[in-house]
């Protein structure tokens, strides 16, 4: 990791811890803090960024229509301590206004994206037609739980017209029980030159060729590596040719490379779609929080318990089942549970856990 990403993950690291306000009365300093904590983030962020702290207030935007007293989005409650940070002089021609304003509800990853908007826009406009260069703004909308929504909103001459940058595409939402990584890299490799710049360091699609790309290089990293013994042995019971290699210590088949390939992919896919749905906050966070898993999962990190316990539970009988309809497998010899055999959507392998079977389906039952 470069010196500038450290630093910069690191004073985030700092602004999150100390970002929940417990207490109103404290209210002041904790938004002083605040401020001060983002005017050092952006100085690491840019060499041209000017310290301009300056506290706004609504009754000079009376003229949009989302920052009326009385209108039914009550924003002067809702949204409060508007503050313009400071700019950065992105180069001759250009610059870029930063701003931070405090939401009193909870932020989430979708809440109020078009009021916030709509409020941003609106101090644009009003800021440039006193600054002839300003491009654009940062608005940084934070809660008091830790949370805060980082967007660029920014012009885009239209003839006669003045259009407006689309507030669902340019923005991250940072949270201190998020790693946060990709905001961390692209802010922090940003040069801050131009608005172009700017713009593509919150690009979906440059973020969408790393992930690609890294993806691809660990699925080939990986190919040499993982194996995958009951598709082996299959192929060994079907009399194909084998060898075992000294130098790796592992099993190899001739004509096994499309079968490891295959079901990597399968794993690949599903470690992905998983981890989307936590994102989603569609499931819980403690299948992949180390210390709680110790607790529940027999010799958590060693061979397949965890795959097995949480992972395949999680895919196949989880979200490849009804609610109402979880349960375990019968297990047992083919006469016992012959009414089950090839039923890949019930639960299995409770030997792998340290808990009670009912523990463990109330453990996946909260999950759609």
């Amino acid at each position: 990791m470069d010196e500038k990403k450290e630093y910069i993950q690191n004073l985030l690291e700092i602004l999150l811890k100390n970002s929940q306000l417990d207490n109103e009365s404290s209210g002041k300093k904790w938004i002083a803090d605040w401020i001060d904590s983002w005017v050092d983030i952006f100085r690491a962020l840019s060499t041209d960024f000017k310290s301009k702290k300056k506290q706004l207030y609504y009754e000079n935007y009376e003229s949009a229509k989302y920052l009326k007293k009385g209108d039914e989005t009550d924003v002067e409650q809702r949204f409060t301590d508007p503050y313009f940070l400071g700019q950065i002089e992105l180069n001759e021609y250009e610059t870029l206004n930063i701003y931070t304003i405090r939401c009193k509800d909870t932020l989430s990853e979708r809440s109020s994206k078009k009021i916030q908007y709509e409020i941003s826009k609106c101090i644009l406009k009003n800021d440039s037609n006193y600054e002839v260069n300003l491009s654009g703004g940062i608005f940084i909308f934070y809660d008091t739980k830790a949370a805060f929504r980082f967007s660029l909103i920014y012009d885009i001459p239209y003839g006669t017209k003045r259009l407006w940058s689309n507030f669902r595409r340019y923005t991250y939402f940072v949270s201190k029980d998020q790693t946060n990584k990709t905001f961390i890299d692209r802010l922090s490799s940003c040069a801050f030159k131009s608005l172009e710049n700017v713009i593509d360091a919150f690009s979906v699609e440059k973020v969408t060729k790393d992930f690609y790309t890294e993806l691809e290089n660990w699925y080939f990293w990986a190919m040499d590596k993982v194996r995958f013994p009951d598709d082996y042995l299959t192929l060994l019971s079907k009399g194909e040719e084998s060898y075992l290699s000294s130098k790796k210590e592992s099993l190899k088949v001739t004509g096994a490379d499309e079968l490891l390939s295959n079901n990597l992919i399968r794993l690949i896919t599903r470690i992905i779609f998983i981890w989307f749905l936590k994102q989603k906050n569609l499931i819980n966070n403690s299948f992949f929080d180390e210390t709680y898993l110790n607790t529940i999962i027999k010799d958590f990190k060693k061979g397949n318990n965890y795959y097995n316990a949480i992972l395949q539970n999680l895919f196949f009988a989880t979200l490849n089942q009804h609610i109402k309809n979880r349960a375990f497998i019968d297990e047992g010899d083919f006469e016992t549970n012959k009414k089950q055999y090839g039923v890949k959507t019930l639960f299995r392998y409770k030997d792998r856990f340290k808990i009670p079977e009912s523990e463990v389906l109330k453990l996946f039952s909260d999950i759609p």
